[in-house]
């Protein structure tokens, strides 16, 4: 029994014995005693029952994470290290003194899967460097030897990005765009958005039809024996609008010279279906492909392409423009 609680009873004694001995003038006799005996008893019945949360009901199980924080060299400075838990939103966190070396952690947590990072350095546990790793962690075990550093670095940048903190203090920090992630490796990537869908908008204007857009295209460079991915914009119509090639290819080459790019002649090519070019601007590409063909079901599949266009109506005749722009990454 603690001193917290020896203090009521004791109390409680005194206050019994007072009582009986002003009920009796100073002599206690039994009925008093038998007063003072229930009071104390009730005491002690008190104390025998341990209330909700108290010393005697066990400490829920936790399992501790430990580890060091660090950025690319010393020192390290002061920093929150937290564990969120994304499934149940259960988060822990301690904070770590600035250090000449890196900066040693230990999280006591409740069992589940975390991803640790840190605030303010923008660092996180990662174990391929490019996205933070879940760390697994069950009721009286120990994870060691985890390490909370910086992202892996690229061309696009940190290679992951650090989440908001939990407590809201600090802001998510960004990662690479999926554009970016998915150029690496690669000899070319889209336009950037924002020039892929203006191209876009200014062919649908100036040919008034729909312009549809993939931005993820694949794109090859025959010229340079290279390739990657691209913006493809593509346009269709039948010959009910169009009486040629040159009623899509006309306005498009004028409106990309307008723009700046100019023609490669490197990539032209010619057939019966149509023919292709290239445009360059700075070190961006776009590939031009203008062609002819029956509309689908319009013709046996074993019919030679003239003979067969030569019995089409115009309805049936399809023209179909592609531009498909890349960057050199």
């Amino acid at each position: 029994m603690n001193a917290k609680k020896i203090l009521p009873i004791l109390l409680m004694v005194i206050f019994a014995t007072l009582l009986a001995a002003c009920l009796g003038g100073g002599d206690v006799d039994a009925e008093q005693v038998a007063v003072v005996v229930s009071l104390t008893q009730t005491a002690a019945a008190l104390d025998a029952e341990p209330p909700a949360g108290g010393d005697d009901i066990p400490p829920a199980e936790i399992g501790t994470i430990t580890g060091k924080a660090h950025l690319q060299g010393p020192p390290t400075p002061a920093m929150t290290v937290y564990a969120v838990d994304n499934a149940t939103g259960e988060w822990f966190s301690v904070d770590t003194p600035d250090s000449d070396l890196a900066a040693p952690f230990t999280l006591e947590v409740k069992p589940g899967t975390y991803v640790l990072f840190a605030h303010p350095a923008g660092i996180g546990y990662s174990l391929d460097g490019s996205g933070l790793s879940p760390v697994t962690v069950v009721a009286g075990q120990t994870i060691s030897d985890i390490v909370v550093s910086p992202p892996s670095q690229s061309d696009c940048g940190s290679m992951f990005g650090i989440p908001a903190s939990p407590d809201g203090l600090h802001a998510e920090i960004l990662g690479p765009s999926a554009e970016c992630i998915a150029g690496i490796g690669q000899d070319y990537v889209p336009l950037n958005p924002e020039d892929c869908t203006g191209l876009g908008t200014a062919i649908s204007q100036k040919l008034n039809l729909t312009a549809e857009m993939d931005t993820a295209a694949e794109f090859e460079d025959f010229i340079n024996s290279k390739n990657g991915t691209g913006c493809k914009l593509t346009v269709s119509t039948t010959g009910q609008f169009a009486s040629d090639l040159e009623y899509l290819n006309g306005p498009v080459e004028a409106l990309l010279q307008e723009r700046g790019w100019q023609e490669n002649q490197a990539y032209a090519a010619g057939g019966a279906g149509g023919y292709a070019t290239a445009y360059q601007k700075d070190n961006a590409l776009c590939l031009l492909v203008v062609s002819v063909g029956p509309v689908e079901g319009s013709c046996p599949s074993d019919q030679p392409f003239f003979e067969c266009m030569n019995s089409l109506s115009p309805e049936q005749r399809l023209y179909t423009l592609v531009l498909n722009c890349a960057q050199g990454n």
